[in-house]
């Protein structure tokens, strides 16, 4: 179904609110809204993109794929850019998504893992108490559960785009 299907811009946003929290939590290094909001799928990130060092781009790539269900994808090598990352992730997806895992705020690493078809049954729920609206607003993350829902899934399944006000 095109609803549960992902685009590359999608899986970057996504990805970039993951790092953020990862860079946060593990190498205690603070990035700023507006910062962040400059993360598009053309960022390289190494130097002259997201700066992240080689420990940081594995951790980062580690809690993308663990994220959508793919905890191996990342294993062998490491995308340079965001994109390349939400491509790989998007051709993961595309072929088998089973699960997700999101991680609690101070959640020390842990990961509770959500079957798939739950979340969307989730989603399409939110949706039908969106249906009428012409567009939708996120001031929650994508890559919290209730983010993910309400910023990515809900839009989706409605046609309709999904706004990140975090970054208005």
């Amino acid at each position: 179904m095109k609803a549960y299907q992902f685009s590359r811009d999608q899986i970057a946003s996504v990805i970039a609110a993951l790092f953020a929290e990862v860079l946060s939590a593990e190498f205690s290094r603070q990035i700023g809204a507006s910062a962040r909001s400059g993360w598009n799928a053309d960022s390289p990130l190494g130097e002259g993109g997201l700066d992240l060092s080689e420990e940081e781009r594995a951790a980062c790539l580690g809690r993308a794929a663990r994220f959508f269900g793919a905890p191996e994808l990342f294993e062998r090598t490491l995308p340079e850019t965001l994109g390349a990352a939400a491509h790989a992730i998007s051709m993961e997806v595309a072929a088998r998504l089973t699960r997700f895992n999101f991680a609690a705020a101070g959640g020390h690493g842990r990961d509770f893992e959500h079957p798939a078809d739950i979340i969307f049954g989730d989603a399409a729920a939110l949706a039908n108490l969106l249906y009428g609206r012409r567009r939708i607003l996120s001031l929650v993350a994508p890559h919290s559960l209730i983010g993910f829902s309400l910023s990515i899934l809900a839009p989706n399944l409605l046609g309709l785009p999904g706004i990140d006000a975090r970054s208005l």
